[in-house]
């Protein structure tokens, strides 16, 4: 009779066995999914933000007919070396400095009277998320 039970037993112990290793894959792949999942709303945040503000860039550009002090002025910016620049934190807050987990948006002037060239970048991998041409009312046609 103890002969009967040992062959079972190790049927059993086999199935668990192939079950646990088969749930824990399944798992492994759920989590690696929600994970990628966390960093595409995560890239879609800032995207979203990045085109706000480089819209509200501008605007505020246009509304001063291409005058970059007059619009570091509506934007709360800093005029360096000819160009506008604009810093945010990490949770896209005004920054007076430069964070290096934050972002950066800069207005360059275009050598064409009145257009200018807004670019959005992330400081830390300093890429590009968003760039942006823009032309005042001076500048010609008003598009963006």
């Amino acid at each position: 009779m103890h002969k009967q039970h040992a062959p079972k037993a190790t049927l059993f112990l086999m199935e668990l066995i192939t079950v646990i290793f088969f749930f824990s894959i399944c798992a492994a792949i759920c989590i690696s999914v929600f994970g990628s999942g966390q960093q595409m709303a995560r890239n879609s945040h800032n995207l979203s933000n990045a085109v706000m503000e480089a819209r509200s860039a501008a605007s505020c550009y246009k509304a001063v007919e291409g005058d970059l002090s007059d619009a570091a002025a509506l934007l709360d910016a800093q005029l360096q070396d000819g160009q506008l620049i604009c810093y945010f934190e990490q949770t896209w807050q005004k920054s007076n400095a430069f964070c290096a987990d934050g972002f950066v948006l800069t207005v360059k002037p275009l050598e064409k009277a009145g257009e200018a060239s807004i670019t959005v970048q992330n400081s830390k991998a300093d890429t590009s998320l968003y760039q942006l041409r823009v032309k005042s009312k001076t500048g010609g046609r008003q598009d963006e």
